[in-house]
């Protein structure tokens, strides 16, 4: 199900619940990869894919509020998608509503 505000397209992503005590669940939105992550109880979403050589972020780890590559332990920030010292991620608006997870995705 999708709610459009006509620039972008809540999509749902996930029922609720769904996310459990998972830290990391990929999920796909809109045609795109996404890391949702799951940290004291605030979701946030990613590009899964990191920029140096693609290694899904989704089975990286999470260190201080940070996402950490699997492959180089490049550290993206889970609200903005940063990187220091290197390209960073997209990041993607969250709602956690009573009906699921939901993600903006621009159209």
């Amino acid at each position: 199900m999708n709610a459009t505000d006509g620039k972008s397209v809540w999509s749902k992503v996930a029922e609720p619940g769904a996310l459990g005590d998972r830290p990391l669940t990929q999920v796909e939105a809109g045609g795109k990869t996404l890391v949702l992550a799951n940290v004291k109880g605030r979701v946030t979403a990613l590009d899964d894919r990191c920029p140096h050589f693609g290694a899904s972020l989704s089975d990286g780890q999470i260190e201080n509020d940070h996402v950490v590559c699997p492959w180089h332990a490049r550290e993206y920030d889970l609200q903005t998608g940063a990187c220091v010292f290197y390209e960073g991620v997209k990041a993607y608006p969250v709602e956690v509503r009573d009906d699921g997870v939901f993600v903006l995705i621009p159209t």
